[in-house]
């Protein structure tokens, strides 16, 4: 249409150069005025166009984006979910993998792996003074409580209660217990540890602690109660501990 446009315009200028009459060159001039605003029409309507396309691509991006926040980020979440829980059962798998590899060589099967620095429960309660501002070890199977009492009757604002059954090689248990309470400042990453094995279908979160009977905190005849200073949780292996939590 263009082309056609073009060869009236230079057949009007021709006309003008060939004749040189005046209403030639008038005739001229309208035909190109008519034309100059056709164009100009057919101009506006395609930046109407565009304008009207670029809205459509914008609209589209964003439903795009709405799209990827709504399917793309709850998936990413759900892996993400998925990916650490398969990192705890691999694990579990190399912990009960090492486990048979024991037994399997005719090892003996710990599954609570003694160190043999810990200090038995029945020692504790028969002579409770003692250990009075010392340093011990016990290892059970710890679990949360709400158990405030006797000396620490008023410790709930500054101490997390924690209850620690003792436990032999085997897993089987002494029937000992002892409180045990830990500043709270401390506490949140072995409060998680404990329900999270409480979720996973543990009665307890294995531990060795490291604990002592503070003066203060001492009345004869009450039940047996101790400060926790640090813990260790078994590694991923089953066959050792962690590294002290606090490093006390």
């Amino acid at each position: 249409m263009h082309n056609r446009r073009l060869c009236i315009l230079v057949a009007a200028l021709l006309l003008v150069g060939v004749s040189g009459s005046v209403c030639a060159g008038e005739a001229a001039a309208i035909v190109m005025e008519k034309e100059i605003v056709q164009l100009r029409a057919e101009n506006n309507l395609l930046r109407a166009t565009l304008e009207q396309r670029n809205g459509e691509i914008a609209d589209l991006k964003m439903a795009l984006w709405k799209l990827s926040s709504a399917t793309v980020k709850p998936l990413e979440e759900n892996i993400a979910v998925l990916k650490s829980r398969l990192a705890e059962l691999e694990k579990e798998n190399a912990t009960l993998r090492s486990i048979k590899a024991l037994a399997e060589r005719g090892g003996e099967v710990k599954v609570v792996p003694l160190v043999g620095d810990e200090t038995p429960l029945v020692k504790v309660m028969a002579n409770p003074r003692d250990y009075i501002g010392k340093k011990f070890i016990v290892v059970g199977g710890l679990r949360v409580k709400n158990y405030y009492n006797f000396r620490y009757d008023d410790a709930e604002p500054t101490h997390v209660s924690l209850d620690l059954c003792e436990l032999r090689a085997d897993g089987s248990q002494t029937r000992e217990d002892i409180s045990l309470y830990l500043s709270r400042s401390v506490s949140k990453r072995i409060v998680d540890a404990v329900a999270d094995a409480v979720g996973k279908g543990d009665r307890t979160k294995l531990v060795r602690a490291k604990v002592t009977i503070l003066r203060e905190r001492y009345a004869d005849g009450m039940h047996l109660m101790a400060e926790m200073l640090d813990w260790q949780f078994r590694n991923a292996e089953g066959t050792g501990w962690e590294p002290w939590a606090l490093g006390r």
